[in-house]
């Protein structure tokens, strides 16, 4: 495995700092929200080992604004809890987290009981490794989560439970695959919980936009769900479906900016971005 030498502007890798910058920084502001003091570590290590990437970090900072930053935290806060109840009821379950890169949630839930596997690609995966220590029950797998080999490094024990979760993920690959992967996931892990989530086609393209503008290209959102039915149609191994939208119920604080607390309002109306969990038969 080779650590990447330079965070280029829309590799994977840099995709990965942004939302480390948002639970580092703004959970720093907002422990009310989502608390993570590792990620607060893990960003001052990625600062120190790039020292020549100034121009490539104030893009990303450039990107991640008050509201960039406070939906990754909402994100992250909203898998946090989801993964919690879970484990109330399967507390010795797998959690499989699909295109890791540098989340924390494993150190954040932590609990002995649970195994915790962490996919990503090679470069993901050797980031990673050189930002978080290896921590007990947790294995890191270093492969396409479309590289189905994958299934046979998790220790599968379906009678104690297994989640799946891809955190900001599945918006960058085109339906086809997202169909595959879901009925590969939905054979294999039978009786298993799915969690993802996913903007709509109209934030997807406001997105690339602005990406585009920040010169922040190569790493362009590609799909967007309308109706979170469609996603019944990608298997006949669907038990149920359930969607949460973001910034549901959650209550404006009146320290963020008028344009954070206007564009989290927008995203309730316009149902910008869904949380999806799926159970398989």
């Amino acid at each position: 495995m080779v650590i990447p030498k330079k965070i280029y502007k829309g590799t994977i890798e840099s995709t990965m700092v942004g939302p480390l910058y948002a639970r580092a920084n703004y959970g720093a502001l907002y422990p009310e929200i989502l608390k993570d003091p590792q990620a607060e570590v893990m960003l001052k290590k990625v600062y120190d080992m790039y020292p020549d990437q100034q121009e490539e970090f104030l893009i990303m900072e450039k990107f991640m604004d008050e509201f960039a930053s406070l939906n990754f935290l909402y994100r992250a806060k909203e898998f946090d809890d989801e993964i919690r109840k879970f484990k109330a009821i399967h507390p010795s379950a797998s959690i499989i987290n699909l295109g890791c890169g540098l989340d924390t949630t494993n150190l954040r839930i932590g609990d002995d009981e649970l195994r915790w596997y962490q996919i990503d690609l090679p470069e993901g995966i050797a980031f990673r490794e050189k930002l978080i220590s290896p921590v007990p029950n947790s294995k890191n797998i270093a492969k396409s989560i479309f590289d189905y080999s994958w299934f046979d490094d998790v220790e599968l024990n379906a009678e104690k439970g297994v989640l799946i979760f891809a955190a900001g993920l599945l918006n960058y690959f085109p339906e086809d695959q997202l169909k595959e992967l879901c009925n590969k996931l939905a054979t294999h892990f039978t009786g298993g919980t799915c969690l993802f989530d996913l903007p709509s086609p109209l934030l997807k393209r406001i997105v690339n936009r602005k990406y585009k503008k920040l010169g922040f290209e190569g790493a362009n959102h590609v799909f967007g769900l309308g109706n979170p039915k469609k996603v019944l149609k990608w298997s006949k191994n669907i038990k149920t479906l359930s969607c949460t939208i973001f910034f549901k119920g959650i209550k404006l604080n009146p320290k963020w900016n008028k344009k954070s607390r206007f564009m989290m309002k927008l995203f309730r109306i316009f149902r910008f971005y869904k949380l999806v969990k799926l159970e398989f038969k």
